[in-house]
């Protein structure tokens, strides 16, 4: 998963708008290309993942930025479509659910599906 250092976090909190983070999720994700050879990635295709995920968490979840940039790297390289899956959306429309929370149920099934 994903973990940002305190620079990197404040850097994101400063972001006032859509294109601001969606490029420095890429650019973070390209830097850091090592971090993810365990998934198939097309890069070339990454960039307009990444704006498509952030409008769906923005339309789905009232989050910060931090908890944006990790569900996209879950969205875009760890579970590619995750939060297409309408099961998924149904969850959280039903649930309400927090942006950390849906977080931790996505680490939580990942784990429990590796063991």
């Amino acid at each position: 998963m994903i973990k940002l250092d305190p620079k990197q976090i404040e850097s994101l909190e400063k972001v006032q708008d859509r294109q601001d983070l969606c490029e420095k999720i890429y650019s973070y994700l390209v830097e850091h290309k090592t971090s993810f050879s365990a998934y198939q990635v097309n890069y070339e295709q990454l960039k307009t993942d990444i704006y498509t995920s952030f409008d769906l968490l923005v339309s789905l979840l009232l989050t910060d930025n931090e908890v944006i940039c990790q569900l996209i790297v879950w969205n875009t390289i760890m579970r590619k479509d995750v939060l297409k899956d309408p099961k998924i959306q149904d969850f959280i429309y039903g649930s309400n659910i927090r942006g950390k929370d849906l977080l931790s149920t996505l680490e939580y099934y990942e784990l429990k599906k590796d063991n």
